[in-house]
């Protein structure tokens, strides 16, 4: 089992809006001013530098030293509001107290939330990875917002041998299940009018006469057995 730790970080006028929260219960809330933001993002980047550092083993002291720097001040830097710190002490807490994994999930559309280095996150002293807790990021999305279709979706159809018994059958087959899906349905000779379909299927009775279908592309280019063809 695992104990989630919900962090939820928008931005106005420079100020974090920082809630946490169990995804159950009321978060809550606090507000990391612009000045306490700004400081975070310059001694995060004199501490760590530029990321991912190459380290020898036997010489990683240093680096160490200063990752674990880097978790106490972000630590410190949410514990400035005395709500958030109520809040991920009790929340810690819990899973120690359960022997379960925490999991910080950083909600968050803001750009620099997003590359601090939460894995370094030390509150109270204790690191998360010290926890055997993990970090879960969530990927910034956007609202479907449905839009009218423009046009129905026509399914075309082409067969050199219409009226041979087999692909005619696949003929029927294919239009019956266009028109279940409410598609335009159009029988096609020799030549396809311009922006005619999106689909277009091409059927053949026989290895010979697919090898012998040639679609002639845009810019006059021709190809043969490109088109993924049903062999009857």
């Amino acid at each position: 089992m695992a104990v989630p730790i919900w962090l939820r970080i928008t931005e106005k006028d420079n100020d974090w809006l920082v809630s946490v929260g169990d995804g159950q219960t009321r978060p809550a809330e606090g507000v990391l001013a612009a000045t306490t933001v700004e400081k975070l993002r310059d001694t995060i980047d004199s501490l760590l530098g530029k990321v991912p550092a190459v380290v020898l083993a036997g010489r990683d002291t240093a680096r160490t030293r200063r990752e674990e720097e880097a978790g106490r001040v972000l630590g410190d830097a949410l514990a400035t509001s005395s709500a958030l710190a109520n809040r991920l002490a009790y929340l810690f807490g819990l899973a120690r107290g359960r022997d379960e994994c925490p999991i910080l999930i950083v909600d968050s559309e803001v750009g620099l939330v997003r590359t601090m280095p939460w894995e370094l996150l030390a509150f109270e002293n204790q690191p998360i990875e010290g926890t055997g807790g993990v970090i879960a990021r969530l990927s910034a999305g956007k609202q479907l917002r449905l839009k009218p279709v423009k046009q129905r979706l026509a399914v075309l159809s082409w067969c050199p041998t219409a009226d041979e018994a087999v692909c005619s059958q696949r003929i029927a087959d294919l239009a019956r299940l266009a028109e279940e899906w409410g598609l335009v349905w159009v029988n096609v000779e020799k030549s396809l009018p311009d922006n005619a379909a999106l689909v277009l299927h091409i059927v053949c009775h026989g290895r010979r006469v697919a090898h012998e279908v040639q679609l002639m592309l845009q810019g006059g280019e021709q190809a043969l057995g490109t088109a993924t063809h049903i062999m009857l």
